[in-house]
């Protein structure tokens, strides 16, 4: 009897990366969390040069708050990203 051929290296690597679509999800989400974010930055940072007095504090302190969910949200998910690309 004879024995089997070991896989090569090629099929050990398709074999270890997750599937493909779920990297698209992946890569799909991490963009629309930067469009997203992006998108309420812009508007919010519109109206600060509108704004004055209390409500220009206001909306600028909003605007850092955004910013720091945005870069945890982005950071979280480009690990996400990194772990399941490396995987």
């Amino acid at each position: 009897m004879a024995t089997p051929s070991p896989p090569d290296a090629a099929a050990l690597d398709a074999a270890a990366r997750p599937p493909r679509p779920f990297r698209d999800h992946v890569k799909s989400r991490v963009d629309a969390v930067k469009q997203e974010g992006e998108a309420k930055l812009a508007a919010l940072k519109k109206q600060v040069t509108k704004a004055q007095g209390e409500t220009k504090a206001t909306l600028e302190k909003r605007v850092a708050e955004v910013q720091a969910d945005y870069d945890t949200r982005a950071a979280a998910l480009r690990q996400a990203m990194g772990s399941t690309l490396a995987a």
